[in-house]
């Protein structure tokens, strides 16, 4: 039986694992788990809100709505999860794809609420996590593999958005 280590490959694996910690350290949800459509059609959210969060679904790793006893949704905070081992923590900058950049931007002039959740893969089972504001000037971009979507993809995504944006 072949042994693996996740500090040094299975990159995807890995960020689903810190993605899993971070959801049970801070909250939320991870966006892979549920619809855009039942969050844009089941809360009280604001126009502009729905559009960049179905827009960009697809980049946000973690999702929390903090609401009212009136259902009312009174804060969105949206997360990036960056996991990566000891080895790696010393850089000064974390990758992110050009696609989250945007939609951290985008996000954040509608006022939705936007936090980088850093987790440290150390060894013996043994990890750090760190929570705090997201600052682009934390990032470089890196858009490799899977990330490189067309745009045709993107557009055909937010035509659909609009679609249903008409039914509700």
């Amino acid at each position: 039986m072949e042994i693996y280590n996740l500090k040094t490959s299975n990159y995807n694996l890995r960020g689903k694992i810190g993605e899993l910690i971070a959801k049970s350290f801070a909250g939320g949800i991870r966006t892979v788990e549920f619809s855009p459509y039942y969050f844009c059609k089941n809360l009280k959210l604001f126009e502009n809100q729905k559009t960049i969060l179905f827009k960009h679904w697809k980049s946000i790793d973690l999702i929390d709505f903090k609401q009212d006893d009136f259902r009312n949704v009174k804060e969105i905070i949206i997360s990036e999860v960056k996991t990566i081992s000891q080895e790696r923590s010393y850089k000064k900058h974390l990758e992110i794809t050009q696609e989250s950049l945007n939609a951290y931007r985008e996000a954040r002039t509608v006022g939705i609420i936007v936090k980088v959740i850093k987790i440290i893969l150390q060894d013996n089972w043994n990890y750090t996590i760190s929570i705090k504001d997201f600052d682009e000037n934390d990032f470089y971009i890196q858009n490799g593999g899977y990330y490189r979507k067309s745009l045709e993809i993107r557009r055909e995504r937010y035509k659909k958005w609009m679609e249903f944006k008409s039914r509700i």
